[in-house]
């Protein structure tokens, strides 16, 4: 039986063992654009019965005090509720034990313009369908680690391809190869590499673990 929740404060004072699978990518951003102006965050808004982007009133320099070297021209990306999820996990663990290992496409820091939507396994205007695509930006691992440590502690950010060849992946590729042949090894093989390869889902996704303060890393997280 499965019991669904409302919000991460209903769950139980008891240890916690969490895998978030493509879960922070889902969650709400904020776009910045550096402009003469400042920082002015892009909005959208309604022409012709057409949704199109727009540049909200400059915001005060002192919200991105640390990017200010970033060029004008450029987009920053911020995600308000990843940074509260991400606190919260680490509040809960530091106070109850347990693990959380996240695992999601994005980079160290905020890369820019990462919004994307995806209908039918195809990329599409993100202002298009609205309410039938899937919405998805880079998650920032910077912002999730720093949010996550003011409690707990995190690990170093990896690639998905070195924790999963750590974990042993490729030996366990070639044992199950062994009873395969035809299309079902070639399937086989092409998951593997899509999974691990730096072309593919190997270098595009990364992972970060959240423990308690003095506890050791899960295995995969460790050199």
């Amino acid at each position: 039986n499965v019991t669904w929740l409302d919000y991460f404060s209903e769950l139980p004072q008891m240890p916690l063992f969490l895998v978030a699978n493509e879960f922070f990518d889902c969650l709400p951003i904020k776009q910045y654009r550096r402009t003469d102006e400042g920082w002015q965050e892009q909005m959208i808004a309604v022409e012709n019965e057409q949704l199109h982007f727009i540049l909200g009133t400059a915001t005060s320099e002192d919200v991105f005090s640390k990017t200010n070297d970033i060029p004008r021209g450029d987009m920053l990306e911020i995600s308000p509720p990843s940074v509260a999820f991400a606190s919260a996990i680490g509040e809960h663990i530091q106070t109850n034990r347990g693990c959380a290992i996240i695992i999601d496409y994005g980079e160290w820091d905020s890369d820019g313009d990462s919004l994307q939507a995806l209908k039918s396994h195809t990329k599409i205007d993100p202002l298009t369908h609205c309410g039938k695509a899937d919405l998805t930006a880079h998650v920032s691992f910077k912002d999730l680690t720093n949010a996550a440590s003011k409690y707990a502690k995190a690990s170093p950010m990896i690639s998905q391809g070195i924790l999963l060849e750590r974990l042993g992946i490729t030996q366990r590729a070639q044992t199950l190869a062994k009873s395969m042949g035809g299309t079902a090894l070639e399937n086989h093989i092409s998951a593997h590499k899509r999974l691990t390869h730096p072309d593919e889902m190997g270098s595009l996704f990364k992972a970060i673990a959240i423990i308690p303060e003095n506890s050791d890393l899960p295995a995969g997280f460790n050199e």
